[in-house]
């Protein structure tokens, strides 16, 4: 009795089967094709390589349920390169649900753009009843993008900082000093740098070119130069410096360039600061007094020595005289000496006179003597650049014995004191 209720259950089971089996063969015809989505997480670059999580979403659009097995995610670029491969076991997914898969790999493009990529799934999808399973194979092309990667080059943070050298009759040196700050976590290149320098009336003043370099990943780097702008250029109040380069991201493996721009304005220095010791020791008063009608004439001579290779221009040369009884100081008189044009390492010298009336010099202070311990002689002047507009004010200040009573007239040459 028991074998005869094995054999009626092994018949049952079988005939089952075997119906089963009839079914999924009829049925393996119409299974639809799972719907598949396919993204790209970036979760880590360099220079060399990136770290992409895939993600793969199948949805099953049918009835019934079906079985995914061995699938595998190739990537490659539209040349056929393959960049990145990742597996996935698959499983069963119920009727008109989800199932997602992901992994992890590692991707080099190895020079190649990864703007649109291909990737190719390849797999095995059925229906399982039972003990019976069947398959058939699973290809599909999905055309991705990965855009958002090369999105991630950020522009370095650039200082640009000048300074000013030594300045000629056609021009005045600079030198340029790039800070370069590289954000990225790979690393950039920064090419075919070129600065022009414009003046306030939007002229060509100045250019400079400097070498191409490299910026490692989240590192400082400086870039040197020289260069110089034409002397005309000190005219203006600021100068404006346009930077152009191109901007070279290296990201695993793949290089992307971006223009860069970069505007910024530098203020001109006074020329004082330029020259700030131009005339500190190359500079003699000299005075001969006679008496007139109306007054003692002093003769004035203001001799310049130019130890520069550059040409000067200076005017508004004012004189003024007064008379110093020990503490005691008080204008007597002021003149002018006429404008002059200094040469390179030249003397020059240049003549004005003025007349001290005789009750300015000989009226005494309260308890002074009628004649006094010294004439201060103070000479203030305009000196520019042959070129320029520009001026800068210097001024000396000399003593002179007061000796000009005496038969012999010895002088003492003054003292110079003090530019200002």
């Amino acid at each position: 009795m028991k074998i005869k209720l094995i054999i009626l259950l092994i018949t049952i089971i079988t005939f089952i089967n075997i119906i089963s089996a009839a079914f999924i063969f009829f049925n393996i015809q119409i299974v639809q094709a799972p719907e598949t989505t396919i993204t790209m997480d970036i979760l880590e670059v360099d220079s060399n390589k990136a770290v992409v999580k895939t993600i793969m979403n199948v949805y099953n659009p049918n009835n019934f349920e079906i079985i995914t097995k061995n699938l595998r995610i190739v990537t490659t670029t539209i040349d056929g390169t393959e960049i990145s491969q990742a597996d996935a076991k698959g499983g069963l997914i119920k009727p008109f649900e989800n199932k997602t898969y992901s992994s992890i790999s590692t991707v080099r493009y190895e020079g190649r753009n990864p703007e649109n990529l291909k990737s190719k799934i390849t797999g095995e999808i059925g229906i399982k009843t039972w003990f019976i399973e069947k398959t058939l194979p699973l290809s599909v092309n999905v055309i991705t993008s990965i855009g958002e990667l090369l999105s991630n080059l950020v522009s370095p943070d650039i200082n640009i900082k000048v300074g000013f050298g030594e300045i000629t009759q056609k021009q005045v040196n600079m030198n340029f000093s790039i800070d370069i700050y590289n954000p990225n976590n790979f690393n950039l290149s920064i090419k075919d740098i070129v600065i022009e320098i414009n003046n306030d009336l939007d002229i060509l003043v100045g250019s400079l070119i400097l070498p191409d370099t490299d910026i490692i990943a989240k590192q400082d780097t400086s870039i040197k130069g020289n260069g110089s702008i034409i002397i005309e250029a000190l005219n203006a109040d600021e100068l404006i410096v346009d930077m152009n380069a191109n901007i070279i991201g290296h990201i695993a493996g793949y290089s992307k360039t971006i223009p860069f721009a970069l505007k910024t304005t530098i203020l001109v220095p006074d020329l004082e600061e330029l020259f700030p010791s131009t005339f500190s020791t190359d500079a003699v008063i000299r005075s001969d007094y006679s008496f007139t009608f109306f007054g003692l004439k002093s003769d004035i001579t203001f001799e310049l020595r130019n130890p520069n290779n550059i040409e000067f221009k200076i005017k508004d040369i004012t004189v003024e005289v007064f008379r110093v009884d020990k503490n005691t100081k008080r204008k007597v008189s002021e003149g002018t000496i006429e404008s002059g044009v200094l040469k390179p390492n030249n003397v020059t010298i240049l003549k004005g006179s003025l007349v001290i009336p005789y009750r300015k010099i000989f009226i005494p202070p309260f308890g002074g003597k009628i004649i006094p311990e010294w004439l201060e002689v103070a000479i203030r002047a305009n000196i520019t650049v042959q070129g320029l507009n520009n001026y800068f004010w210097v001024g000396m200040i000399g003593y002179q014995d007061f000796h000009i009573l005496k038969k012999d007239k010895a002088y003492k040459d003054p003292e110079i004191i003090d530019w200002m």
